[in-house]
C-alpha cells in the first residue's frame, strides 16, 4: 500500500455538513468528485489529505447503517485549537487532553456524532513555534 487516498463520511445533512467541515475543520469543496447532493469531495487547505462526505440513505444499500469514522487532526498547539473549536460551537469531548504515547489528544464531535481526534506530537509544538518565529524575523528585515 502507497498512502490513504481519501476517507469518506456517512452524513445525514449534506450541507450542514459541508459547512462543519469547510469552516470548522479547513476543508474546501473540489470539483473532483462533485456529486451533490450524493457525495462531495473536500480537500484540505495543504492540499494532501481528502474527504467525501457522503449522504446517509444513498449508501445504506451498500454498508449498514450507523457506521462512522473517526479521523485524527495534527494542531500544534491543542489547547489553542480547542480553544478556537468550542468558540465555533464545536462539541468538545475532552476538555482537557489526554496523554498517549507520542503527545496529547483530545476528541470533537461532528454534527453527526462522528468523533475527531486533535492530536498534538510531542516536540513538533516546540519546533513549529520556533519556525514561525523565523518567519516572522524574516518578513521584518
Amino acid at each position: 500500500m502507497k498512502k490513504i487516498h481519501l476517507i469518506q463520511i456517512s452524513v445525514s445533512n449534506i450541507d450542514k455538513a459541508i459547512k462543519w467541515y469547510c469552516d470548522i475543520l479547513g476543508f474546501r469543496v473540489a470539483k473532483r468528485h462533485y456529486h451533490y447532493p450524493v457525495a462531495i469531495d473536500l480537500v484540505h487547505k495543504d492540499k494532501n489529505f481528502r474527504l467525501i462526505l457522503h449522504k446517509d440513505k444513498f449508501i445504506d444499500h451498500v454498508y449498514p447503517p450507523g457506521g462512522r469514522t473517526q479521523f485524527g487532526i495534527e494542531v500544534d498547539d491543542i489547547e489553542e485549537a480547542l480553544k478556537n473549536l468550542e468558540k465555533k460551537g464545536v462539541e468538545v469531548i475532552h476538555k482537557n487532553p489526554l496523554n498517549f504515547p507520542l503527545g496529547r489528544y483530545a476528541a470533537i464531535k461532528s454534527p453527526d456524532g462522528d468523533i475527531h481526534e486533535l492530536v498534538e506530537i510531542n516536540g513538533r509544538k516546540k519546533k513549529s513555534t520556533q519556525e514561525e518565529q523565523s518567519k516572522n524575523r524574516a518578513h521584518k528585515k
